[in-house]
């Protein structure tokens, strides 16, 4: 991994050069495993060009222009083939390996610490769990660091999507108490519509904490049927109100 270049010393136009080259090799990924290799029937193999799209150049800025050896991030799941891309780029990723998306023994589709033939640093498949684990992983190197004196002296990044914020424990790891003021866990949004919704993130952590109390409170003290009854009320009141007039 290239050490953290100073902004004054990046060089953009090969920035976007290698940007270009980061996209063309990600659509062609999932491109060349639908369309051109080998199957015994018609079934796609799948794949997430538009979300990996969406993530090609802040991956691309953060890996070959702002990460240091220390780092450690969570790449989205469907942004894993620009992952898998930069991977080449960078020498980590045999060429062989661009063929074999969601092959036997290939490219995982997600990316996985276990199963994947270049380094990840977080295991992502399970949407929204990967996402929430630098912020813990950056509590541990906390306590590591006040009881030991040892730090990775890293950044925990989290790169996240529109499905990542639908999952509710990102609300709930966001709005625990004990990762706050951690100074060395950020997330960034590589698409429109997360953007938006992570600036609010004030308003989003409040109802998150309000909709969890709420709904611990319904499911705990009512019983399953009286839910009939409650949704009925709700349906029929208006109707009822409006004859009245």
């Amino acid at each position: 991994m290239p050490a953290a270049t100073a902004a004054s010393d990046i060089d953009l136009e090969t920035l976007s050069a290698i940007e270009r080259r980061v996209l063309w090799l990600a659509v062609r990924i999932v491109d060349y495993a639908n369309r051109e290799r080998a199957k015994g029937d018609e079934l796609k193999v799948g794949g997430h060009q538009a979300s990996s799209a969406s993530m090609v150049t802040l991956m691309t800025a953060l890996y070959l222009a702002d990460l240091r050896a220390e780092d450690r991030v969570s790449v989205k799941p469907h942004a894993s083939p620009v992952l898998q891309a930069i991977e080449y780029l960078l020498g980590r990723l045999d060429r062989s390996y661009l063929t074999r998306l969601r092959d036997f023994g290939g490219l995982q589709s997600y990316p996985s610490r276990t199963k994947d033939p270049y380094p990840v640093d977080f295991s992502t498949g399970s949407v929204g769990l990967g996402s929430a684990a630098p912020l813990f992983a950056a509590l541990a190197d906390r306590f590591v660091e006040s009881r030991l004196g040892a730090s990775t002296g890293g950044r925990f990044i989290s790169l996240l999507g529109d499905a990542e914020l639908d999952e509710g424990n990102i609300w709930e790891a966001l709005a625990e108490p004990l990762t706050r003021r951690l100074g060395k866990a950020m997330a960034a949004s590589g698409d429109a519509i997360g953007a938006a919704r992570v600036r609010p993130l004030a308003w989003g952590i409040s109802a998150a904490l309000v909709s969890t109390v709420a709904s611990n409170a319904f499911y705990l003290t009512i019983s399953f049927y009286y839910f009939y009854v409650l949704a009925m009320l709700a349906i029929a009141s208006p109707v009822v109100a409006s004859r009245r007039r």
